[in-house]
């Protein structure tokens, strides 16, 4: 410990923690005045050197769906910052969607806490087309990024049409097994 009087003081750790346990910190303050008054402090912190990871995305890469109104979900292995700011999974300008299948669709909002799931509010649905979304980097509580993620696939909602009929319409068939 280095650091004289009222501090500020520096702990100095000679081994490194162990990575996501958590550890405590008790010192003594004698007090300045009367040298016997002491009161316990108390630092209590969690050691955390890995990167997140994305653990769900939903809809699934390279899915083709035959709906307007798919939901974007997905999750991380631990929690994450929350911030509407920065590198927070809740800024919405670190949503980038393309692709005509999502002409005029924006995220409005990030639904979600902790490590998730989170959801994205989008402004409309997703027209025909193919649809591709990059979102982040994020970062966890202690800093550390994931990202950015990239996701793509196509909608298709145009309704298939019928283009020939066997037996033809109108047509006599003296074998109701044929083809």
């Amino acid at each position: 410990i280095q650091g004289e009087g009222v501090g500020p003081y520096v702990l100095s750790l000679s081994s490194s923690l162990a990575d996501d346990e958590c550890h405590l910190i008790v010192k003594n303050v004698l007090g300045i005045d009367t040298g016997l008054m002491g009161s316990d402090n108390f630092l209590n912190f969690k050691v955390d050197t890995t990167s997140p990871s994305l653990v769900s995305l939903s809809p699934e890469n390279a899915g083709k769906f035959n709906q307007s109104n798919l939901s974007i979900e997905f999750s991380f292995d631990e929690l994450m910052n929350e911030s509407d700011t920065g590198n927070g999974v809740k800024n919405v300008s670190l949503f980038q969607l393309a692709g005509a299948g999502a002409t005029g669709v924006e995220v409005l909002e990030v639904t979600g806490s902790g490590a998730g799931p989170y959801a994205l509010v989008l402004s409309g649905g997703f027209s025909s087309g193919e649809v591709s979304l990059v979102m982040g980097p994020f970062e966890d509580l202690a800093g550390l990024e994931v990202g950015p993620i990239s996701l793509s696939f196509s909608v298709d909602l145009d309704l298939p049409l019928v283009t020939s009929f066997s037996p033809a319409d109108g047509t006599f068939v003296s074998d109701v097994n044929s083809e």
